[in-house]
């Protein structure tokens, strides 16, 4: 698949499917948290527990957003 149809798949499920707006919201919403946590010089241990906690949300987000891309592309 090109990057025009994967831009297009990605657009199209932004349009339709309930489960991947959400979770790009999210995703964006974890990023700016990480953002924020990030340009502090320093973490207290509970903000860098925070972070992790974060960062690893964030992952299982994007890879559930990558596996609808994924499947959305096999159904085209």
């Amino acid at each position: 698949m090109s990057v025009k149809t994967d831009d297009s798949v990605v657009t199209r499920l932004l349009d339709e499917n309930e489960e991947y707006i959400q979770l790009n919201e999210e995703h964006m919403d974890l990023k700016s948290k990480v953002e924020l946590l990030r340009q502090k010089k320093h973490l207290s241990p509970e903000e860098d527990y925070e972070l992790a906690q974060l960062k690893k949300k964030k992952l299982a987000g994007k890879d559930r957003m990558e596996k609808i891309v994924f499947e959305a592309r096999a159904n085209m």
